[in-house]
């Protein structure tokens, strides 16, 4: 009796092969496709993009239409794709070609089950995790017919079609609602009413102040923490995960400290997206320094932190910012006085503390209905992936994925981020492994980046990348009860 009829389970070794056919990049034409590790999605069965051999220089695998790319290198990131096109492969990829007796789709919904997932994370080995053709072949399954197989997968394929259509609904919420604020902030600051006079923006503060030129490192031992322009959050909040350190004597730290209720808005940058953002000093920041490229805005007593923190953060603010700034070697920088200068709603106290007011309900309903969505969301893709353990016939677990632990990918660093020991490939790969072991759930970017074995500026850097890819990787999105920016896959 065969297996496919007796229900008994087969090694994968018995229906696939490897193909183990290399090349050197210059024996190929250079226009012929490459796929690296880079190019395929976790989790997805899909790939995110696809190169060609003149990017690259090492060894590669040759494969066909319809055989299964699968990376060794860190299995819990559940990368792997059949390809519908001829190419060459990264040699941290398995080129696995299926027999007859087993069809590309359904081997691919092994691959990429948590059961498979399980097994071949608890054998991986290496600081970097790697597993072996030879686990691979000796994993055991159930092997329908071809027909049950192809209708499993059409199955399978009904699932994930629910969670990406769920996944859509949460990215295009979080779109229009963040719509919806800015629409709000816009109506309620400067929708016009006969007391609501523009008046230049001196007029509101006591002092319009430029930072400290003093170059800090990390070096704790110089004392005075200083407020730079990566500490400057994109929801106007101060993130203090990444802080360096410069010496001053009480005369300069009483010149540039920052006061609880004090604003810091970016004044120059090579990024005009940056220029303008602004965040409040809450009592946590009270007393630290702050850098030469922000200002340091201090309201008069009659007008509330809150109040001018909306209004630097709303459409019609960062519009006048956007078209005033002069340009230099690449650099926008505006000035104080400029800033100073423009005309701005001038409220009363009440008022002031109305729009708060009004703008903190908007926030609480859309954080509730983005918490919902994120969280049938969560319970869809958990289903789908118990769905897929019944449907392959697997035990479904109850436990989460296997991750390697820290002593397989190497010791945490140190809180000042100076080691420098990866790619820019391998911190993609690990932020987005960190965004996917809850996908719909949003995680902060202090949180991500204490997984990350590089500095600040690479990490951040590496993030803004995504968020400003077409069409964007990550979605970022403003906790208010905690102060942070969350980040998450986008749909």
């Amino acid at each position: 009796m065969s297996a496919e009829a007796s229900g008994a389970e087969i090694e994968l070794g018995s229906l696939v092969d490897r193909v183990r056919q290399t090349f050197m990049p210059e024996e190929l034409p250079a226009d012929s496709i490459y796929v690296g590790l880079d190019c395929i999605e976790p989790n997805a069965g899909r790939l995110l993009k696809q190169s060609i051999i003149a990017d690259v220089t090492s060894r590669v695998t040759k494969f066909n239409r319809g055989d299964i790319l699968y990376s060794r290198m860190r299995p819990y990131l559940r990368k792997a794709v059949v390809v519908d096109f001829d190419g060459y492969a990264s040699p941290e990829v398995l080129v696995l070609r299926p027999s007859a007796r087993i069809h590309g789709d359904y081997l691919l919904m092994l691959l990429l089950s948590q059961h498979f997932t399980n097994y071949a994370n608890e054998r991986a080995t290496g600081d970097r995790p790697r597993v072996s053709f030879d686990t691979i072949a000796g994993y055991r399954a159930r092997l329908p017919t071809i027909e049950k197989q192809k209708l499993i997968r059409r199955m399978d394929r009904a699932l994930a079609e629910c969670a990406s259509k769920l996944a859509a609904v949460l990215d295009a919420s979080q779109t229009a609602t963040e719509f919806a604020v800015d629409q709000v902030r816009s109506l309620l600051l400067w929708g016009g009413s006969p007391s609501d006079e523009p008046v230049p923006l001196a007029d509101l503060l006591t002092a319009i102040d430029y930072g400290t030129s003093v170059r800090s490192t990390y070096e704790l031992s110089r004392a005075v923490p200083v407020l730079r322009i990566p500490n400057i959050a994109a929801g106007g909040n101060i993130d203090g995960s990444d802080l360096k350190y410069a010496p001053m004597d009480e005369r300069e730290l009483e010149k540039y400290r920052v006061n609880e209720g004090d604003l810091l808005i970016v004044r120059s940058n090579g990024s005009l997206s940056l220029l303008g953002r602004s965040a409040m000093v809450t009592s946590e920041y009270d007393g630290y320094a702050f850098a030469g490229y922000l200002v340091r805005v201090r309201p008069i007593p009659s007008v509330s932190s809150e109040y001018l923190l909306e209004l630097f953060q709303s459409v019609e603010f960062i519009n006048l910012v956007r078209t005033s700034p002069r340009s230099s070697s690449g650099i926008f920088n505006l000035s104080a006085s400029q800033l100073a200068s423009f005309h701005v709603p001038n409220k009363a106290r009440e008022e002031q503390d109305n729009v708060g007011a009004h703008l903190s309900r908007l926030r609480i309903a859309t954080r509730s209905l983005q918490s919902a969505l994120a969280v049938a969301h969560n319970d869809v893709v958990k289903l789908r992936e118990q769905g897929r353990a019944l449907l392959l016939g697997q035990s479904v677990e109850t436990r989460q994925e296997v991750v390697p632990d820290r002593e397989k990918v190497g010791p945490k660093p140190p809180s000042s981020k100076k080691a420098h020991t990866s790619s820019t490939e391998e911190i993609d790969q690990l932020l987005l492994s960190q965004l996917d072991k809850a996908p719909a759930l949003p995680i902060s970017f202090g949180a991500l980046y204490e997984e990350i074995v590089a500095d600040y500026d690479t990490v951040r850097d590496a993030v803004f990348k995504m968020l400003q890819s077409h069409p964007p990787v990550l979605a970022q999105e403003w906790d208010g009860p905690t102060g942070t920016i969350l980040l998450r896959r986008s749909a």
